[in-house]
């Protein structure tokens, strides 16, 4: 089976586009689309794949039996698009209050190997018995697609910077959630290996977008805002506090760390 980290931690170059397409719905109100929407990938393109890869292997070593291959879809989920510059600054005006994102939420498209917000995977699997066999179509094909679409998850804990507690930071992050209005797909194909029989893996995109009043609304808010602004002016004090003591340090000082 082909490990999900090569090629979601590969160069975007060798990263092939073959799906492109907007929906109405966003991330969060996909529901069961996403799976549909992967089993279509896997019953198809990955299917295709898998079965070329195994079939060109298979022509040099005609005398192996009970061949087993297969690939994987990783669904991944993308708040933040670096060429969106008005949600860019957002996003850091966020930061700069003290609002962190839950796993991989600040993670932004257009940098692959980062990863996103995790929505789970679909493996694709064909078992043949001899050569013969598969020139007759006679194989075994599986799916198991625990691909899932992705859901807003409250902050658990405050920042201890600053003090912004985690019931701000949950609302601060679901303000921004409030404006997206619709999902960019995308659909990446990685090259496979050698020893993988040259099947590709494979990525489902999911990336937020937005109003882009709302967008500029949210900043004015975030700006205007004395509390917050209150908690960005701490974090800031801390920041600098914390990159003095490090700079202060020759090589091999103690640092606490």
């Amino acid at each position: 089976m082909r490990d999900l980290y090569n090629y979601i931690t590969a160069s975007p170059k060798d990263a092939t586009v073959i799906a492109d397409y907007n929906l109405k719905e966003t991330p969060l109100a996909l529901g069961s689309k996403l799976y549909d929407d992967v089993q279509s990938i896997a019953e198809g393109t990955a299917k295709e794949a898998v079965l070329k890869g195994v079939r060109d292997w298979y022509k040099d070593n005609q005398t192996r039996r009970n061949i087993t291959a297969g690939t994987s879809i990783k669904g991944v989920f993308y708040l933040v698009d670096l060429d969106n510059k008005l949600l860019v600054s957002v996003v850091e005006e966020l930061k700069r209050i003290g609002v962190y994102g839950n796993g991989g939420e600040w993670e932004p498209i257009g940098k692959w190997g980062l990863g996103g917000v995790d929505c789970g995977g679909c493996n694709v699997q064909i078992n043949v018995a001899t050569y013969k066999q598969l020139g007759a179509d006679n194989y075994k094909f599986t799916v198991s697609n625990g691909v899932y679409g992705p859901s807003f998850k409250k902050t658990d804990y405050g920042n201890g910077y600053n003090d912004l507690p985690a019931e701000d930071m949950t609302a601060l992050r679901q303000k921004l959630y409030d404006c997206m209005n619709g999902t960019k797909v995308e659909v990446k194909k990685y090259p496979g290996s050698k020893r993988n029989y040259d099947i590709p893996g494979f990525v489902v995109a999911l990336t937020a977008q937005y109003d882009k009043k709302k967008l500029k609304d949210l900043l004015t808010y975030l700006k205007s805002d004395k509390r917050l602004q209150n908690f960005a002016t701490r974090m800031e004090a801390t920041s600098k506090g914390i990159a003095a003591y490090y700079a202060s340090k020759g090589p091999g000082d103690y640092t606490g760390d």
